[in-house]
């Protein structure tokens, strides 16, 4: 059975590629689109003709994450016509696993690499650029825009102005948190399972082995002194039901200068929790038609 091409064996591997669009793979139009530009028989004008340019997501993820778990958010990028793209950076997934390469509070140094190592690919539109960070990377995408001119949008939820403020709930004991004398005291801290659960692949995270450490380099990632730097249209965002954000999200929009929009999703629309975990479509529906409106 032929499909388009006369060459056999072309004519297989687009009908191996149009099969798969019952699973969401491929689109059927997209197919016999791209098989128009082809000439048949000239093998390179095949693999020429399925790179165009996109607008792309350079999607961060946050604590606890890898880029093979942002996996599930490549559905919606593509849907709209987008390129999606994960990248794990210091103190996530394989650069600290494999790597052990901690995290660190200036990622307007480590975006910019992000960014040159998509825009040597010929199916990312360079223009057309878009820095998203979700649950932790609403503090890190931020950060990384202030030092990155060449984005064309930046979305971050929810928004994390300030990551060390959470520290105030040690309270009285945040005061020591410079003092080498308060160290078993704050490793104290971890008789407590669930507070060992938190803390324990966190101080990994960072490259620390006592809790007074973590909570000390904590006070380093704020956006306090770059968020003023960031210049491209940026989209913040906060969940009345987030225990996480602390309402930041509002916090770091303030302080934005350019020029930007705030979203605050609700338990009524169905998209309760903390990055909108009960509903991320909602989230990524909302994003995406914010990225139509400035055109990104």
């Amino acid at each position: 059975m032929r499909l388009f091409f006369d060459d056999e064996g072309f004519d297989g591997q687009l009908q191996r590629s149009v099969g798969k669009a019952d699973s969401g793979m491929a689109n059927v139009g997209e197919c016999l689109t791209i098989a128009a530009q082809i000439t048949p028989g000239d093998r390179d004008s095949w693999y020429r003709a399925p790179v165009a340019p996109r607008p792309t997501i350079l999607h961060v993820g946050g604590y606890d994450s890898t880029a093979e778990e942002l996996y599930a958010s490549a559905a919606p990028a593509l849907e709209r016509g987008y390129a999606f793209a994960a990248i794990d950076g210091p103190g996530q997934g394989a650069m600290l696993y494999e790597q052990r390469v901690p995290m660190r509070p200036d990622w307007e140094h480590v975006v910019p690499g992000m960014v040159d190592a998509l825009l040597a690919r010929a199916e990312v539109d360079p223009a057309r650029l878009v820095l998203a960070g979700r649950s932790f990377g609403g503090y890190l995408a931020p950060r990384g825009a202030a030092g990155e001119p060449r984005l064309a949008a930046m979305i971050a939820d929810p928004g994390q102005y300030d990551i060390g403020a959470a520290t105030a709930r040690l309270g009285d004991l945040m005061k020591r948190v410079h003092d080498p004398a308060a160290e078993d005291e704050f490793n104290a801290l971890l008789a407590i399972s669930a507070v060992k659960a938190l803390l324990a692949p966190r101080m990994v995270t960072h490259g620390v082995s006592s809790v007074r450490a973590y909570c000390a380099d904590l006070l380093r990632y704020t956006n306090a002194d770059t968020v003023t730097h960031v210049g491209c249209p940026s989209y913040v965002t906060d969940n009345e039901s987030d225990v996480v954000s602390t309402g930041q999200g509002k916090e770091l929009f303030d302080h934005l200068t350019c020029p930007k929009d705030f979203r605050l999703f609700t338990q009524a629309e169905g998209a309760a929790g903390h990055c909108e975990g009960m509903a991320p479509i909602v989230f990524w529906t909302a994003a995406f038609d914010w990225l139509d409106s400035k055109k990104a």
